[in-house]
């Protein structure tokens, strides 16, 4: 993307089959993309503790401390995080990660 371009970027259920090091790339580029107070913004399913590989599909599901980690390897600071409200307990935890 053309730097300085976006205002906001929107990932939602994307990040679970990118590998670490492809997350990372991609969140590098997109800051660049991001004008000035722009944000990039993560929904996403995070478990307890650990890592999830799905043997179907090869999908990771990650917990909030490595998302962090994360984050932070691509040089984006956490402005708001948040989990989503209501949603069955059975299921995922998702939130929501507003970074910059």
């Amino acid at each position: 993307p053309e730097p300085a371009r976006y205002d906001g970027i929107w990932i939602q259920w994307v990040i679970f089959f990118l590998s670490d090091a492809d997350f990372v790339a991609m969140l590098e580029r997109f800051r660049v993309a991001l004008r000035p107070g722009g944000y990039i913004v993560i929904k996403d399913n995070v478990t307890n503790s650990g890592s999830m590989v799905d043997p179907d599909d090869s999908s990771i599901t990650r917990s909030d401390y490595q998302l962090k980690q994360i984050f932070a390897r691509a040089g984006c600071d956490i402005m708001k995080e948040q989990v989503q409200r209501n949603f069955p307990r059975e299921l995922f935890k998702v939130k929501f990660y507003a970074l910059q």
